[in-house]
């Protein structure tokens, strides 16, 4: 007996025992070396993998993926938005985007998804512009990196923004850095999305110098050669923001944007390439109540059949009492968000777009639409297929109030507004106040530090309320959902439906960012950077809660690989 035990050894174990354990491994490092002991550990290895697929799927279609933060994540990395990334060989790579104050950069970093380790390519040659909201795409061996945008800066006097055509490969291999100067380059351009089909990658729409356009240009990766597409018929909107997703090598996808002030776009189109004669098509969208609210500052990203958008939900939250509910409100009028005050982009309406979602101005109320114009009150974001945007600083500061007599009393009285929304937005502001002189008269009891909140202006109590709210629920107010849209009909029936929104809600899913970039790993959706603020949520001229842009890596994994 004693020699059958010690011949025993893993081999002998039951093949549902090592299904189990191989299902533990990282699917990044250990999968393939399991495929390479043995032939038995190889079929029961493919066996694994496609049983995780399966149930990556399921919980994608059926929005169950729940949140995770990395534990590994450091400051190494500096906080941004309207940064590029992409995902190449195991690993995300970042570039660029922009902090708070409108600084940009032109730094790359690799985050390993095997070890959930950030790396600093030491990387050599000509090194792209500092810039933001460019575009970048894997090809091969390589990564495209394509136009962009900077803030104009104060230093030297009068330097306006910039938009970029430069066109640069990255080398993983050799960590090198080279620009490429093909002919007939376009524009430069921003906000842009770009696609790798064959041996080409294909541009569409996009912002130069504050007009956006609905053009695509197409680059011979094989003879670096642009060449402007003429297509012919119907064509989407001019846009910016919008997600460009590749469906086969014959159709791309773009979604949402935005075309400037009261022109967000809800809508999908379809680019059609299989004939020598290109053309688009607009597909009817299903249940549009069930998709995201906003989708120029959402990039989505595509798992198979499935396109799965990151953002709050305007419905009632009451599956879990501890998410707070809020009601969409009119985001802030604001014709200054465009770089150095020129107010809106020349030429575009100030009407509300019919391409908004339907419903809206039928019920009598006023479209909830904007566009970075419109988005925050100092900044001027405009996101990409990459999760970029039009980068300016995030103002921290709140116009200081008028003084009231007591805590909690109305605020003084001001003209009559125009806003439907005005008594609902001072309801909020009134129970935030009452929120804040609960906490006081609770840390007068318990002996704790003390307060006239007699003459403090209420604006410095707004900036006091977010550190206050963070420690008595750490759940977010406004979490992130998903939303997600079945294109499997995209091609064939010219269709895509909005699948019914689970509104169940995630304890450790983030505060609703946007800005932010999302890419698909290995079973995983990757979600890092963006700014954490509710566009719905902020009034005019005032905003409870500061901006903050961060630099957490956050991932939605299947309810089995977080056993």
């Amino acid at each position: 007996m004693d020699e059958v035990n010690c011949s025993a050894n893993i081999k002998d174990l039951p093949q549902e025992i090592l299904e189990y354990i191989f299902s533990l491994l990282s699917p990044y490092k250990d999968f393939k070396s399991v495929m390479l002991v043995c032939r038995d550990w190889h079929t029961v290895m493919l066996g694994v993998v496609n049983q995780e697929f399966i149930l990556f799927q399921h919980a994608v279609n059926t929005a169950s993926l729940l949140w995770e933060q990395s534990a590994k994540t450091t400051s190494v990395v500096t906080e941004r938005y309207s940064h590029s990334s992409c995902y190449y060989d195991r690993s995300m790579f970042v570039f660029g985007g922009c902090t708070a104050t409108g600084t940009t950069f032109n730094d790359l970093w690799q985050f390993d998804l095997a070890t959930r380790q950030w790396i600093r390519p030491l990387a050599v040659g000509t090194y792209p512009t500092p810039k933001a909201c460019a575009s970048l795409v894997a090809y091969k061996d390589t990564l495209i990196l394509f136009g962009g945008w900077s803030h104009p800066t104060p230093y030297p006097l009068h330097q306006a923004a910039r938009f970029f055509n430069q066109l640069h490969i990255y080398c993983p291999l050799v960590s090198r850095w080279s620009q490429v100067m093909p002919s007939n380059s376009p524009p430069g351009k921003a906000g842009h999305g770009s696609s790798i089909i064959g041996d080409t990658m294909i541009v569409f729409g996009g912002s130069y110098q504050l007009i956006s356009c609905n053009e695509v240009w197409v680059l011979d990766l094989v003879y670096m050669n642009w060449t402007l597409k003429d297509i012919q018929g119907v064509k989407p909107h001019a846009r910016y923001g919008h997600s460009q997703l590749v469906l086969d090598n014959k159709h791309i996808l773009v979604l949402g944007g935005c075309g400037g002030s009261n022109m967000q776009f809800n809508d999908v189109w379809l680019l059609s390439m299989d004939t020598d004669v290109w053309s688009w098509s607009q597909l009817q969208v299903n249940n549009p109540e069930n998709g995201a609210p906003q989708l120029w500052c959402h990039p989505a990203c595509k798992v198979g059949d499935k396109v799965v958008v990151l953002s709050k939900t305007n419905r009632p939250q009451t599956d879990r009492p501890a998410c707070k509910q809020t009601s969409p409100s009119r985001p802030p009028h604001n014709n200054h968000g465009w770089p150095e005050g020129r107010g809106q982009p020349p030429g575009q309406r100030k009407t509300a777009s019919p391409d908004c979602r339907s419903g809206q101005e039928a019920s009598g109320q006023l479209c909830h639409c904007s566009n970075a114009s419109v988005a925050t009150p100092n900044n001027v974001p405009v996101a990409t297929s990459s999760g970029g945007s039009f980068p300016a600083p995030l103002s921290n500061t709140v116009p200081v109030a008028a003084s009231s007599s007591s805590v909690g009393a109305p605020a003084p009285q001001r003209m009559p507004s125009i806003r439907p929304n005005a008594m609902r937005n001072r309801k909020k502001l009134l129970e935030v106040l009452q929120r804040y002189e609960d906490r006081i008269k609770a840390q007068r009891r318990d002996g704790g530090p003390q307060r006239d909140l007699v003459n403090e202006p209420v604006a410095a109590i707004f900036n006091l309320m977010a550190p206050a709210a963070s420690v008595q629920n750490t759940a977010a107010v406004n979490p992130m959902y998903m939303h997600v849209l079945d294109i499997s009909e995209a091609v064939s029936k010219r269709v895509v439906t909005w699948l019914p929104l689970h509104t169940n809600c995630d304890d450790n899913a983030p505060e609703e960012t946007i800005f932010y970039s999302l890419i698909e790993g290995r079973g995983e959706l990757i979600m890092f950077g963006g700014i954490q603020t509710d566009l719905g949520g902020m009034q005019r001229g005032v905003d409870v809660k500061q901006q903050t842009v961060s630099n957490s890596v956050h991932y939605l994994r299947t309810e089995h690989v977080l056993r």
